[in-house]
C-alpha cells in the first residue's frame, strides 16, 4: 500500500488546503507579544480536523488515522506548544473507538447471520447441558468473529510465514513497506503509527458518531472554565486566606467564581519581571479579583516563602499536567510549593485537562518542555554583566506530584496518582505522545 502523502490529498481539494493553511499561517503569527489564548489555537485546530475528516464519507480508519498524524506533524512543525499535540492525540483516539465499534458491529451482524443460516434442524438433536468450567467462568473466551480473535489470526499467519520463509519473496502488507514514506519529498515523513491491525484498513467508521465524539472535545475545552467555576467554592472555606503565584485566566475565573460564595482574602505575588515598571501597574489578575471585591494583597515573590506559612492554601495553574501527576507551571512555582509542603499546607492546582493532559513525562528534569527568556527584564537598565555570569531564566518550573495535593479539573477533581487513568480515557497507547 503507498505511503500516505498530506500534500498529495491536499492537491485535489483546495477548500480543505486553504483551511489548514489558514490556520498554520495563524500559528506563525502567533508570537508572544500578542499571543492567543491556548483554548482558542486549541479549537481552531480541532474545527480543521473536523473539516477535514467530514469531507472523507468512504475512508478507512487506517485513512483516516494517517491524515490526523500528518496534521499534527505540520502543526509540530511550527507550534512547540504541547497543547495542540494534545488535541491530535484526542481526536486520533476518537478515531480508533469508532473503528474498532464499527468492526465489533461488523463481525456481531456476520456471527448473527451464520447462526440463523444454520437453521433449527428438527433432526438435529439438542446437544447436551455442559456446566461451565471454574476457568471458563473467571476467564471467558473472546466471542467469535470479535478484533482480538482476528487480530490473533492474522498474527498467526504472519508468524507461520516467517517461518516457512515466505516473507522473503513478498513484502507483507503493514510492516516496511507500508512504513517507510517516499523520500523524494520533504513533506512527507515517516508514520509512528504503522503498523496498524489488519481491520483498519477495511472499517469504515461511522462518520456520523465519529462528529459527534469530536464535538464533545470541542465541548470540553470551551466549557472548561463554566466546569471549575461549579465546584470553586467547595474547595475553599470562609476565612481562608489563599496565596496565589503566577497570572492564570483558569486561575483568576476559579477565584471569581468562589467568591460567590465564600469569603476569603487572596496574597498574590506575580512572575518576577513580567509587570516592570516604575511604579509598577497591577497585574490583570490583581484588577480582576479587586473588581469581584476579593480582598487582594500583592507580594513580591521573595515573600513567598513567609506568605505561605500565613495561608491556608497555595493555588497554583499548570501550563500542563505530565502523565506521572506533576505539572509544568509558571517559573518560581517550584518555590511557592516547596515554601507551602514545608508549612504543611497544601498545594492545590486548578487545570483544564481538555487540552493540558500530555502523555509526556518529565525525563528532562526541570528542563522537560521547558523555554528560556530574556533575563534582560530582571536586570537593571545600566547594569554591565561581566563574561563570566550567565543569566538563565527558564519560562516554567517542573513541580513533581509528590508536592500536589489534589487537582481541580473539569474532569473532577483527582489524586495526582490518578492521573494514568485519565490518560487511558484520552488517548491511545499506540499513538505518539509527539509528532515532531
Amino acid at each position: 500500500m503507498p505511503p500516505f502523502s498530506l500534500p498529495s490529498f491536499l492537491s485535489s481539494r483546495p477548500k480543505l488546503s486553504l483551511s489548514l493553511s489558514s490556520f498554520l499561517s495563524l500559528l506563525r503569527a502567533n508570537s508572544p507579544s500578542r499571543s492567543l489564548p491556548r483554548p482558542v489555537l486549541c479549537l481552531g485546530l480541532l474545527e480543521v480536523l473536523k473539516l477535514l475528516l467530514s469531507s472523507e464519507r468512504r475512508a478507512s480508519g487506517r485513512e483516516l488515522l494517517l491524515l490526523v498524524e500528518a496534521v499534527g506533524g505540520e502543526v509540530a512543525l511550527i507550534s512547540t506548544d504541547a497543547a495542540l499535540t494534545n488535541v491530535v492525540g484526542r481526536v486520533m483516539k476518537s478515531v480508533r473507538d469508532e473503528v474498532e465499534a464499527a468492526y465489533a458491529a461488523a463481525a456481531a451482524g456476520a456471527a448473527a447471520d451464520q447462526r440463523g443460516g444454520e437453521g433449527d434442524g428438527a433432526s438435529n438433536p439438542p446437544a447436551l447441558a455442559r456446566q461451565p468450567s471454574l476457568t471458563s467462568t473467571l476467564f471467558p473466551p473472546p466471542p467469535p468473529g470479535s478484533p482480538e480473535l482476528l487480530y490473533a489470526a492474522a498474527e498467526t499467519e504472519r508468524l507461520r510465514s516467517l517461518s516457512l520463509g515466505e516473507a522473503a519473496l513478498e513484502p507483507e502488507e503493514g510492516t516496511a513497506a507500508e512504513e517507510g514514506t517516499a523520500a523524494s519529498s520533504g513533506s512527507e515523513r515517516r508514520s509512528q503509527i504503522l503498523p496498524l491491525p489488519p481491520h483498519y484498513s477495511s472499517t469504515r467508521p461511522a462518520l456520523s458518531d465519529l462528529m459527534e465524539s469530536i464535538s464533545e472535545i470541542h465541548n470540553d475545552i470551551s466549557t472548561s472554565h463554566t466546569a471549575l467555576d461549579d465546584v470553586a467554592h467547595l474547595h475553599l472555606a470562609d476565612q481562608d486566606t489563599v496565596l496565589t503565584y503566577g497570572e492564570s485566566r483558569t486561575l483568576t475565573s476559579f477565584l471569581r467564581a468562589a467568591s460567590k460564595k465564600r469569603s476569603f482574602q487572596v496574597l498574590h505575588a506575580p512572575v518576577p519581571g513580567v509587570y516592570a515598571g516604575s511604579p509598577p501597574s497591577p497585574s490583570p489578575h490583581v484588577s480582576s479579583l479587586l473588581a469581584a471585591g476579593v480582598p487582594v494583597t500583592a507580594i513580591p515573590a521573595s515573600n513567598v516563602p513567609p506568605a505561605a506559612s500565613q495561608s491556608s492554601v497555595l493555588l497554583l495553574s499548570a501550563h500542563l499536567v505530565l502523565a506521572n501527576g506533576g505539572i509544568l507551571a509558571p517559573a518560581g512555582s517550584l518555590l511557592a510549593a516547596t515554601a507551602a509542603v514545608s508549612s504543611r499546607r497544601p498545594v492545590v492546582v486548578v487545570a483544564d485537562l481538555s487540552y493540558k493532559l500530555t502523555r509526556r513525562y518529565p525525563h528532562g528534569g526541570q528542563d522537560t518542555l521547558n523555554s528560556l527568556l530574556s533575563p534582560s527584564p530582571l536586570l537593571p537598565p545600566d547594569f554591565d554583566p561581566p563574561k563570566c555570569l550567565e543569566a538563565v531564566r527558564p519560562a516554567r518550573d517542573y513541580v513533581p506530584p509528590e508536592m500536589l495535593e489534589l487537582l481541580v479539573t473539569n474532569l473532577g477533581t483527582w489524586k495526582p496518582s490518578y492521573v494514568y487513568r485519565l490518560l487511558q480515557d484520552s488517548f491511545c497507547e499506540q499513538d505518539p505522545a509527539e509528532f515532531a
